[in-house]
């Protein structure tokens, strides 16, 4: 059997789109993973190290609450 569609969605959450649309990066993550995504890119390139993994450490933590 298929796999549903939003498994077969791959988000990308880029931090820098996410400012300028005014969004929070790990929002913006936690809907995609409530809309069922099995996986993300968390793409943060003008990011600096310690912020950057801080809030892919958060990301992590929603995907293994989502499932």
């Amino acid at each position: 059997m298929p796999n549903p569609p939003s498994r077969r969605l791959y988000p990308i959450v880029d931090a820098e789109m996410c400012a300028r649309a005014s969004r929070d990066p790990l929002d913006v993550a936690r809907a995609f993973l409530s809309a069922g995504a099995g996986w993300l890119q968390l793409r943060c390139k003008g990011m600096d190290s310690g912020p950057f993994l801080a809030l892919s450490q958060q990301v992590v933590d929603a995907a293994t609450q989502a499932g």
